[in-house]
C-alpha cells in the first residue's frame, strides 16, 4: 500500500493520479482513459470518506475533478456505464492551459 507520505512533492500526472488510486485503494474500480487522460471512478453509496480524500488529493496535486452525472454518456466511456451501475462518477483531469506567469 502507497502511503501519502510517499507522494512525489509538487504536481502529478493523471497517469500518476491513476496509479496511486490503484495502489492506494485498490477494491476501488478505476478507469483510466487514455484517449482523453482521464480517471474515471463510479461513486456508490458509503464511498463518501474515500472520494473526498481523493478530490482533495487531486486538487492539491493540480488536477481538475468534477462529479458527472451517468446521464452523460457523451462525457463517460459507453463501456463504463453498460459495466456499473452507479449514478455519479468522480472525474479526475489534467488542467489543460494552464496559464504560465512571464517575466
Amino acid at each position: 500500500m502507497v502511503c501519502d507520505a510517499c507522494l512525489p512533492d509538487g504536481p502529478m500526472s493523471a497517469v500518476q493520479m491513476f496509479n496511486y488510486i490503484r495502489h492506494r485503494y485498490g477494491d476501488m474500480r478505476t478507469y483510466f482513459l487514455r484517449d482523453r487522460d482521464i480517471i474515471v471512478i463510479p461513486v456508490y453509496d458509503g464511498m463518501d470518506e474515500d472520494v473526498d480524500t481523493i478530490r482533495e488529493l487531486a486538487v492539491r496535486k493540480g488536477l481538475n475533478c468534477s462529479t458527472v452525472s451517468a446521464a452523460w454518456p457523451e462525457y463517460l466511456s459507453s463501456d463504463i456505464l453498460s459495466s456499473e451501475d452507479a449514478c455519479d462518477f468522480l472525474v479526475i483531469s489534467e488542467i489543460k492551459g494552464k496559464y504560465v506567469q512571464v517575466y
